[in-house]
């Protein structure tokens, strides 16, 4: 990826739960433009304190710590979206300068020391390439298939990061989803409107591209880049958001996701997408019906996703999915 290479990046999270009878493939793939995006969701939370340490800032729901189904509050009780279509998601901002996972590979940042690898898996269906100069890379694998007791994710590679093509290790990788004093957080509300497309009037939707500058940039001249230009580039581009909720399984639910950077997703504690990388969009679908979920049971949901690299972020999530708790803040 070029250094502030125009491009289209588009982040879609496409959750078509409930009585949809919707394409029930699953995979995985890479394509499109280059950059990143990020995801947010931010609101009345409502959960209470479980073994897990997880709390919200109300009571209701209870996420356990084993990842099994819980009990939580109420859903909209035509199986759609609660929580007046808003979810709580937590933002935090880095500066390049001070992580070298973000801009890994721009020079005018200090300590730069990324190398060239062949990385097989960013070139699905394609000639392999170099990474990072030839193909952005897409890095399986970078997070262990389940969280740990606070639901955070566990890095897997090795502590220094030789192993890893866009990550440095374990010290600046821990930084990502926890408050620390090269970071700053914000709670971040993601609004939800109806999908105007779906005829059953179950969907919701939220689309960046149809924000005012056609992109996602949540955090514009604000905590750790209160002006632009943030560290030289036109937006900030330095940033994680994690999101933590709980939603009622029923058969036929499907999660469809689309996007760039880094996006892990957990569900009932268990890895179903793995996006992992500075990378073009990428493409991950789950059929929920696979994952031996009980119906009416509820369960956990947990979204991971950072932006690394300049320079474009869009972000389109639409669901259908029946919400218990309107997401929990979790530092």
């Amino acid at each position: 990826m070029n250094q502030c290479a125009p491009s289209a990046l588009v982040l879609a999270v496409v959750l078509t739960f409930g009585c949809s009878a919707s394409n029930n493939a699953a995979g995985s793939g890479v394509h499109g433009g280059s950059g990143a995006g990020n995801s947010g969701g931010a609101t009345s939370g409502a959960g209470t304190t479980g073994s897990s340490g997880v709390t919200g800032s109300s009571g209701g729901a209870l996420i356990n710590a084993d990842g099994g189904p819980a009990s939580g509050g109420a859903a909209g009780n035509d199986g759609t979206m609660s929580c007046d279509g808003k979810l709580t998601g937590y933002i935090r901002d880095f500066l390049a300068a001070d992580n070298q996972d973000f801009e890994p590979w721009t020079t005018t940042f200090p300590n730069r020391y990324m190398p060239l690898k062949v990385d097989p898996a960013a070139t699905v269906g394609m000639t392999p390439t170099t990474c990072p100069t030839g193909r952005p890379c897409l890095e399986l694998g970078i997070v262990q298939p389940m969280l740990d007791g606070n639901r955070k994710p566990i890095y897997a590679k090795k502590a220094d990061g030789s192993d890893s093509l866009t990550t440095t290790g374990q010290a600046n990788f821990d930084t990502w989803f926890h408050d620390g004093p090269k970071n700053m957080g914000m709670e971040y509300p993601l609004q939800f409107a109806l999908d105007p497309t779906d005829p059953t009037g179950k969907t919701y939707k939220f689309d960046s591209t149809q924000l005012m500058g056609a992109g996602f940039f949540p955090i514009d001249n604000m905590l750790l880049s209160p002006t632009l230009p943030a560290e030289g580039f036109p937006h900030n581009y330095s940033f994680t958001f994690e999101l933590h909720t709980l939603f009622t399984y029923n058969k036929g639910q499907l999660f469809n996701f689309q996007g760039d950077d880094d996006v892990w997703v957990f569900i009932n504690n268990k890895q179903v997408v793995d996006l992992g990388g500075i990378h073009d969009i990428g493409t991950q679908n789950v059929n929920l019906d696979t994952l031996g979920l009980t119906e009416g049971m509820t369960y956990p949901l947990d979204f991971f996703f950072a932006e690394r690299h300049c320079c474009a972020s869009n972000f389109v999530l639409s669901t259908s999915i029946a919400f218990t708790q309107c997401g929990v803040v979790v530092k």
